[in-house]
This record gives C-alpha cells, structure tokens and sequence, in this order.
C-alpha cells in the first residue's frame, strides 16, 4: 500500500483564502450594482438602456462564478474533514 501524506493545514489555508476571496468578490459586486443604480438615477435615454442592460448580464454572469467559488471551497472542507476523520481513524487502529 502507498503511503500517502496530505497538508491539512496548507487545506485550511486554502479555504480561509476562498472564504476571503468569496466575500470580497460579493462585496464588490454589490458595490458595483449599488453605483449603477445611483447613476440611472440620473441617466435616461437609449445610452441608459443599454447600460442597465450590460450591466444586468455583467450582475447575472458573476453569481454563478461566486457560487463555483463557494462550491469549490465546500468540496476542499469536506476533503479536509474527511482526511482529519481517516486520520483520526488511522490513529485509533494503530495506537499511533
């Protein structure tokens, strides 16, 4: 059998980087939509349309790419906590 090493700590690195990524990217994107709402306040015409318009697929493309990211940080937690249980497991059959 191959033994095999993992960095659980590197993982949990790896997952506090996502989670601030994660929020600053959310946080970002509302600040974005905040502004293009307070400038369609004053802006009307077809060059608003077609802002509000490019904007709303800028908002709606984004969403998805932050869940990917939050779908990806779950996937590493439930990596690093199944690597922490076969760990723990592996302590408990060995005495080690």
């Amino acid at each position: 059998m191959t033994a095999r090493s993992y960095d659980l700590a590197a993982m949990q690195r790896f997952i506090d980087v996502l989670d601030k990524q994660i929020d600053a990217i959310s946080g970002e994107r509302d600040a974005v939509k905040r502004t293009a709402e307070a400038l369609l306040l004053g802006f009307s015409g077809a060059a608003a349309t077609s802002f509000d318009t490019a904007h709303q697929g800028w908002q709606s493309g984004t969403g998805p790419l932050i869940e990917q990211l939050r779908a990806l940080r779950d996937r590493v937690s439930t990596a690093l906590e199944n690597y922490i249980k076969a760990e723990e497991a592996n302590r408990s059959m060995t005495g080690r």
